[in-house]
């Protein structure tokens, strides 16, 4: 027989977590182990309707599944966030189902480090070798004065810098811009 429950508190016991919960529109409270996908850990907040499933041993059961109140995802799509104790969504990832994958939100996107390390490092160097150009002018320059003659300059090497970090960018990608 499966009942629906409502959630008062999880604790875990012995690396298991288990639900307290009580019968809707009675005030019985039980507590049940919580059943859940290979990898996923998490722990409803108070109030969540859950699905209370007797097992196969007469008096065993357990919470099954929760009544998903935050739905949002099309067909073919993953969708994992957490809430705070009030149920507001904090954080999320959703799979979406054109190959996008949305961190937090849309509408701007996350960039692979090693291309972006690249460019910067080349651009550093370009702006290092201008300032090595420059010392090197400074250093040697002579003033000239009513009495004497200066050292002629020698002219500056002009880098154009040009680099992109289009490479980085990830279209598949998103989250909320800062």
């Amino acid at each position: 027989m499966i009942r629906l429950v409502v959630t008062i508190l999880t604790e875990i016991e012995n690396g298991y977590r288990k639900l307290q919960s009580k019968y809707l529109g009675r005030e019985v409270t039980v507590k049940d182990p919580q059943y859940a996908s290979y990898g996923d850990d998490s722990s409803p907040i108070a109030g969540m309707k859950a699905l209370r499933a007797e097992l196969g041993n007469k008096g065993s059961t357990a919470i099954i599944g929760y009544l998903n109140t935050d739905a949002l995802a099309a067909p073919g799509e993953k969708r994992l966030y957490s809430t705070d104790d009030q149920g507001n969504v904090q954080a999320f990832v959703w799979l979406k189902n054109d190959g996008q994958t949305h961190f937090n939100g849309t509408g701007d996107n996350l960039v692979r480090f090693s291309p972006i390390k690249a460019s910067h490092d080349a651009e550093v160097d370009k702006i290092n070798e201008i300032i090595q150009a420059w010392n090197n002018f400074a250093n040697s320059y002579t003033p000239g004065g009513p009495s004497a003659v200066g050292t002629p300059p020698t002219a500056l090497p002009v880098v154009e810098l040009i680099d992109s970090i289009d490479d980085a960018k990830i279209n598949e990608l998103e989250t909320t811009p800062p």
